[in-house]
């Protein structure tokens, strides 16, 4: 059997549904004036935009797509006069151009107060930093098709104001992740000092959501304690859309530590490396 295409595979409805959400969430609280003490601008930013086209027709495509889902909710802050800078980030040079058709010729025609807010970058979000104050509500996606195009480094995220919240999508599937660390298993470990390096870095609880699926894809929520509960309810409401799992959703944040490293060790490695780590583990009686 084919592997499917690059995000537009069984899980790709729930990665929307948590994006739209949690962005949703952000445009919500900014343009009704709710962060107002704290916020007086916004920066959005998807840092692998893609071709920009639904993975769906019918109805709200808009809701099946990054640049979509981005340029819906700029369209709504827009409205309330707030002041807002999106950016839409592709390092790939034809999936940009496509990125930027489909931004002209379809969303931006839909949401049309969003045309001086959503911008396009061809570049490599791993080698950008950002130039805001503290007072800047941010948020940043980060969806990976590998380690290597994770796009979390210390200087972005050092550079993050305090009000930044981040999704990132994990593919640690057997046509993914797991087959790259039967020859590379050293990745286990880079994947995993990256997640710690986030959350090190970004000041707020992280959320790891595994869909419940055999393929194992997984989502990582950074998000401040006021939202916590709330994103926790958003990941097992998004399982729904999952249309290929058959196991219940697992969901733990760093408030359970022990409970978060055991998801992690299950995503992140091989069943050879679980079965050495829990045999070192029992050697030395931890």
């Amino acid at each position: 059997m084919a592997r499917n295409t690059v995000g537009k595979s069984g899980v790709t409805p729930t990665k929307h549904f948590l994006l739209n959400s949690l962005l949703g969430q952000e445009a919500g609280t900014y343009a009704g004036g709710h962060l107002q003490r704290w916020c007086d601008n916004a920066l959005w930013i998807d840092l692998t935009a893609g071709d920009g086209e639904p993975t769906r027709t019918g109805k709200k495509p808009e809701n099946s797509c990054s640049a979509g889902i981005f340029t819906k909710h700029a369209n709504h802050v827009a409205k309330h006069k707030k002041p807002l800078s999106v950016h839409l980030i592709e390092v790939n040079e034809s999936t940009y151009d496509k990125l930027n058709v489909s931004l002209q010729n379809r969303w931006l025609k839909e949401f049309p107060d969003a045309r001086d807010i959503v911008k396009t970058k061809n570049e490599d979000s791993s080698r950008i930093c950002l130039n805001v104050s503290n007072s800047t509500a941010c948020f940043l996606n980060n969806d990976p098709n590998s380690i290597d195009d994770w796009a979390f480094t210390p200087d972005l995220l050092e550079s993050a104001p305090p009000f930044t919240r981040t999704l990132t999508t994990m593919g640690c599937n057997v046509g993914g992740l797991k087959r790259v660390l039967i020859k590379s298993p050293e990745l286990s470990d880079k994947w995993r000092k990256n997640i710690e390096m986030l959350f090190a870095l970004q000041r707020h609880e992280l959320i790891l959501f595994a869909v419940g699926d055999a393929s194992q894809w997984a989502y990582l929520i950074s998000t401040p304690d006021k939202w916590l509960e709330e994103t926790v309810k958003l990941c097992i409401k998004s399982h729904k859309f999952q249309t290929q799992a058959k196991r219940e959703p697992r969901v733990v944040t760093t408030k359970e530590p022990k409970k978060f490293d055991l998801l992690l060790d299950e995503l992140l490695m091989t069943q050879k490396q679980l079965e050495e780590k829990n045999f070192i583990q029992t050697e030395l009686g931890v």
